[in-house]
C-alpha cells in the first residue's frame, strides 16, 4: 500500500471521530471497503488507536 498524505489521513480521522459508518466513509473517500480497512490498519500501525469492530471503525481509548 501506498503512503498516505497527510491529508487523507486527517480526512479519515475526522470521519472515524464523527463516528460515519464505514459506508459513509468509503463514498466520501471514493474507496473500496477493503483499501478502507487497509487505511485503518496502517493508521493502527502508526500509533492510532482505531480498529475495527464489529464492522465499525472505532478509536480506541487506552486502558489506564
Amino acid at each position: 500500500m501506498k503512503k498516505l498524505t497527510k491529508q487523507e489521513l486527517d480526512r479519515l480521522k475526522y470521519l472515524i471521530n464523527k463516528r460515519a459508518s464505514i459506508e459513509e466513509i468509503c463514498a466520501k473517500l471514493n474507496v473500496e471497503i477493503e483499501k478502507l480497512y487497509e487505511m485503518v490498519m496502517y493508521l493502527k500501525k502508526q500509533g492510532g488507536n482505531y480498529d475495527i469492530i464489529d464492522s465499525q471503525i472505532c478509536k480506541i481509548t487506552p486502558r489506564v
